[in-house]
């Protein structure tokens, strides 16, 4: 086991830091590597502007496009299943239920 002090560059900070063990030195290169991937779009949006934009999207069913480019792979994934969603219940005829 070896202990490797893992560094991350973010937008917001200079960097992000981790210490984790690894068995191989060849594990830890190809964990920073995927660790690096999760911050190549940049951290996305703060939680609460985050927050407002999930709101938004469920009350309304708009999204601005706007923000589309500050937000990470993850807040992007979301954007888009939530998109897909709506999409599909609007797409649904209503069901009135009667006695």
């Amino acid at each position: 086991m070896i202990k490797v002090i893992q560094r991350i560059p973010t937008e917001n900070y200079a960097y992000i830091e981790l210490n984790i063990e690894y068995e191989t030195a060849e594990d830890a290169f190809i964990d920073h590597q995927r660790l690096l991937k999760l911050h190549e779009n940049g951290t996305g949006l703060n939680a609460r502007d985050w927050k407002k934009v999930r709101e938004r999207m469920l009350v309304t069913g708009t999204f601005d496009p706007n923000i589309s480019e500050q937000l990470n792979h993850a807040q992007r994934w979301f954007v888009n299943e939530l998109k897909l969603a709506l999409r599909g219940v609007s797409a649904q005829d209503p069901v009135i239920e009667t006695d």
